[in-house]
């Protein structure tokens, strides 16, 4: 994963963090397979999106300080020039993804 976020442009570490924390709810959360996109085309911001088959909406929350999980979009929303989740009730998934600010090299 790190050699595409190194390779796309804008922020590995980000980038990395990022689809790290999506993929790890979904694996929590979703309890479903799941599958990570990663889209960079020249001049666009590059995009992450994390699939899983599971119509569950994600429920962002305010971790407690002594709270071992729960600040996964805390980080989306602090890292991210924007994320959003898309429902597909029809095919049975739903795909949250993100974008980075800067553009692919």
């Amino acid at each position: 994963m790190r050699w595409c976020c190194e390779t796309v442009g804008g922020d590995p570490d980000a980038c990395e963090l990022l689809a790290s924390e999506l993929a790890t709810n979904a694996v929590n959360h979703a309890n479903t397979p799941f599958r990570v996109t990663f889209a960079a085309l020249r001049g666009q911001p590059v995009r992450v999106e994390v699939r899983d088959w599971s119509l569950r909406l994600p429920e962002p929350r305010a971790a407690d300080l002594d709270d071992a999980g729960g600040r996964g979009f805390e980080l989306v929303d602090a890292l991210a020039a924007e994320w959003h989740v898309d429902v597909n009730e029809a095919a049975g998934y739903k795909v949250v993804c993100f974008t980075l600010a800067g553009d692919a090299a």
